[in-house]
């Protein structure tokens, strides 16, 4: 029943987005069509909601979010087609007065859904618990968590920055987006109320933005890590959606070697870490491989960066279920060797060698024949030896290695 709320709070943060993007002298076609298109992905769940109002949720409140939604939706294409005669809605005449009637409207609606969250959402929640706290199945009740205001206002202040290119504001909207994701007991939560509020359509827009190198891309990219590090699937989908790896991907090929650098592939890793096959898709399709390649081999094989990129490239050949395509182009793009060049060069005891291990055994499983021939010229049956023989008895370094040796005695 969480689900409620975040529907809820998706609805209200799209229409705030409608808003703030609506007060511009000028108004794109993108931009327009974007807002448009969140409104119209949230009808299906809105609708969802109205439906749920049997199970004990008071159905006057249901309905009229409902109805703000459609209010909503409506005053959106009204926009578009107000756009599609003029690009600049500020120079006068007709253009105008519809312009501003819009927005009046919008500001109505948007209102109206705050109130409507505000008034009801825990007695809505409070309702839906009792009705299925006690039941059969021994239910726990639910809880009904804060409404994301403060998350809200955090993305309204991340978004002006953006817009207004202003780099010490958006270092300083960035930082405290990063610091509200951080990782913690209740971080999921806390991500949840910020995708819900809009941060990640946001997020994206600020990376395109903000100047290069600064403190400002910085923050921004520190809290896309943040956002899209939590256990939960949802923050990275949306990551998805707004298409935040090809910039990630980008940023990591052109930044220096520093924090930031480690934070966008440690941004790649947490995407690549979701249980759907279709995220892993995204990073390798986006060129993300021979980037994270090329990262490890600028900063260092003992650096941060090579850290959090092997992370990457590990999650892209453990995903489930298993690529043999991704795998292929995990050889293709040169991994095998730069794992190899990390085993060799990084304390046995270390993480990143745990991992490098996983993943040169992943890859070794199912092998084509590129695979075989890429292992084999790598020298990697002798490197995972000796390898073996230097890492802790029994452990996941130990069992790895042995892992991949097995499977290519077998080929």
């Amino acid at each position: 029943m969480v689900s409620i709320i975040t529907t809820v709070s998706m609805v209200a943060g799209a229409l705030k987005a409608a808003v703030d993007a609506f007060k511009g002298p000028v108004l794109t076609d993108e931009r327009v069509d974007q807002l448009r298109g969140r409104l119209v992905a949230l009808q299906g769940p809105v609708e969802r909601l109205s439906e749920r109002a049997a199970l004990g949720g008071p159905e006057d409140a249901l309905t009229m979010m409902k109805a703000a939604f459609d209010k909503a939706k409506d005053v959106v294409e009204q926009i578009a087609e107000a756009h599609a005669k003029t690009s600049y809605l500020w120079r006068g005449g007709p253009s105008k007065d519809e312009f501003e009637k819009v927005y009046s409207d919008v500001m109505e609606v948007s209102m109206l859904l705050n109130l409507d969250i505000n008034v009801t959402n825990n007695e809505i929640l409070r309702n839906l618990a009792q009705s299925r706290g006690g039941g059969a199945h021994g239910e726990r009740p639910v809880e009904a968590p804060a409404v994301g205001i403060a998350e809200q206002e955090m993305v309204r202040r991340l978004k002006l920055a953006a817009d207004r290119r202003d780099a010490a504001a958006l270092a300083a909207a960035g930082k405290e987006m990063m610091e509200a994701a951080r990782h913690g007991a209740d971080s999921d939560a806390r991500i949840g109320r910020l995708v819900a509020a809009g941060a990640v359509p946001e997020l994206v827009h600020a990376l395109s933005v903000a100047p290069r190198p600064s403190e400002a891309v910085n923050s921004v990219v520190g809290a896309i890590k943040n956002v899209a590090c939590g256990r939960e699937d949802a923050p990275k989908g949306e990551m998805i959606r707004c298409r935040a790896v090809p910039p990630l991907v980008e940023y990591l090929d052109n930044a220096p070697t520093g924090s930031a650098a480690a934070d966008a592939a440690r941004a790649l890793w947490n995407i690549g870490l979701a249980r759907s096959p279709g995220f892993r898709e995204e990073i390798v399709q986006s060129g993300a491989v021979v980037v994270l390649v090329r990262a490890i081999h600028k900063a260092g094989t003992r650096s941060k960066v090579a850290d959090c990129a092997v992370g990457a490239l590990k999650s892209i050949a453990c995903g489930e279920p298993a690529s043999e395509v991704h795998k292929d182009r995990l050889v293709g793009d040169g991994v095998v060797p730069t794992l190899l060049k990390i085993v060799q060069d990084v304390e046995p005891e270390s993480r990143v060698v745990e991992r490098a291990l996983r993943a040169l055994w992943h890859i070794s499983t199912g092998l084509s024949d590129a695979r075989r021939i890429a292992l084999v010229q790598s020298n990697a049956i002798d490197i995972l030896i000796k390898v073996k023989s230097q890492v802790q008895p029994n452990s996941e370094a130990e069992k790895c290695a042995s892992g991949a040796l097995k499977e290519l005695e077998r080929a």
